[in-house]
């Protein structure tokens, strides 16, 4: 944080509730304008910030037409997957992090025309499940997020554990590695990760679009 500070002054820093509230003090001090972003649990809310970004920026023209490319997008794969078989999908990391209700996770599994079996436990927002609470649920998907770019080597930690061998995700290979910004941030590309994960549930379904 004290090499930003020294860096050349930025006109704008954006944070969230998530950064580190010494840091920020120190921003502040400093006297450059700060902008603070505290919700993105929803695709809405994502769009909010979008919208409030454009508006401290000036550039709104081009926040609406980003906004108006999310929305169609969303709506796009929304029709696809309507009336489908929802599989039962697990998000879940090294740490055991998830998301039920309340938290954009959930949100992702549903519109990309999934059931997010955290529902069934009563958790809500983003919270750390054990290994064997996230067994017992029994996902036919599992998702899991790839920061490296790669996806090489990201699911075998899952795959080779003898205690995941007949969740049925593990056994059917339907054990999935997604960019890490498409699953865990709070942004737009959150979009990309609904149509990606949607072509994983409903294969069948995208590659009759293709044709």
């Amino acid at each position: 944080m004290s090499a930003l500070v020294a860096a050349p002054r930025p006109d704008l820093v954006i944070v969230s509730t998530l950064s580190d509230a010494v840091a920020v003090r120190l921003l502040l001090r400093t006297g450059v304008a700060v902008a603070r972003f505290a919700a993105f649990d929803s695709f809405a809310e994502v769009i909010a910030n979008i919208e409030t970004l454009g508006a401290i920026l000036g550039t709104e023209p081009r926040a609406a037409a980003l906004v108006a490319d999310l929305r169609r997008r969303l709506a796009d794969v929304a029709r696809q997957v309507a009336g489908r078989p929802a599989p039962r999908v697990l998000f879940y990391s090294r740490s055991g992090s998830t998301g039920g209700p309340g938290s954009l996770t959930d949100e992702m599994i549903a519109l990309a025309g999934g059931y997010n079996v955290i529902r069934d436990t009563g958790i809500t927002g983003h919270r750390r499940v054990t290994p064997e609470l996230a067994i017992a649920l029994q996902p036919e998907v599992i998702i899991v997020s790839d920061w490296s770019g790669s996806g090489a080597g990201e699911v075998d930690w899952l795959r080779d554990a003898p205690a995941w061998r007949q969740v049925p995700a593990v056994r059917d290979g339907r054990l999935h590695a997604l960019r890490g910004a498409w699953v865990t941030s709070g942004s737009q590309f959150r979009v990309a990760g609904v149509e990606a994960l949607a072509r994983l549930l409903h294969p069948e379904v995208f590659a009759d679009a293709a044709r």
